[in-house]
């Protein structure tokens, strides 16, 4: 099964080859704009350099995957960097979505459960590309929604989500719980399952 993800090299992308990379009938591929430019990233996988707005070989490893999963996208803007939501996560995800139109192949898009109210714009971003692949790929796109997604070499992810968790410990926070913290080895092995056609409990939005 070849399986590539858009945006491999970032925090998810890299819990989820970590968890792949032990099953041999895997043939892994991350696609991003630094390549392999990073230190320690796992070892097996193929990376490749891209630019989305370019045409290039990036959409030839997409056609051919069995899965494409789309973990590029922004948390917050920069106007300093010139990122925006529409920028850095939605045009990403309608070319990744195009490109597999003609395909068989299944796309899995990391969506959000629920984010704080001063992050409305990057919900409703990612409520845009639900319903561009819902409706260019029907039945292959194929939605996941955590929360926080947690892990210790990232510090600021991982203090926000361990106060969280002790917060919904208490029944006068349970409205915190469509937060969704999840450890990134937790959401990697879920991702694994969906990749093998089992169902996910992330593959539903909580409230």
């Amino acid at each position: 099964m070849i399986i590539t993800i858009v945006g491999g090299t970032g925090l998810v992308g890299q819990g989820i080859f970590k968890t792949l990379v032990s099953f041999k009938e895997y043939e892994l591929h991350s696609i991003s704009r630094g390549g392999k430019s990073k230190e320690n990233l796992v070892p097996s996988v193929h990376y490749h350099v891209a630019d989305l707005n370019e045409a290039g070989d990036w959409q030839k490893i997409l056609r051919k995957s069995d899965w494409v999963i789309d973990a590029v996208g922004i948390l917050l803007p920069d106007k300093a960097k010139g990122t925006s939501y529409e920028k850095n996560s939605i045009q990403p995800a309608k070319k990744i979505i195009d490109t597999l139109l003609l395909e068989k192949n299944q796309c899995l898009f990391i969506s959000a459960n629920a984010a704080p109210g001063f992050m409305k714009d990057y919900m409703d971003a990612k409520k845009r590309v639900e319903n561009y692949g819902k409706e260019r790929l029907k039945s292959r796109f194929i939605c996941v929604f955590p929360g926080i997604i947690y892990d210790p070499t990232r510090k600021s992810s991982y203090f926000a989500a361990q106060l969280l968790k002790a917060l919904l410990k208490f029944p006068i926070f349970h409205t915190l719980k469509k937060y969704r913290p999840i450890k990134r080895s937790v959401f990697a092995e879920e991702i694994h399952q969906i990749l093998q056609g089992k169902e996910s409990p992330l593959m539903s939005r909580i409230k």
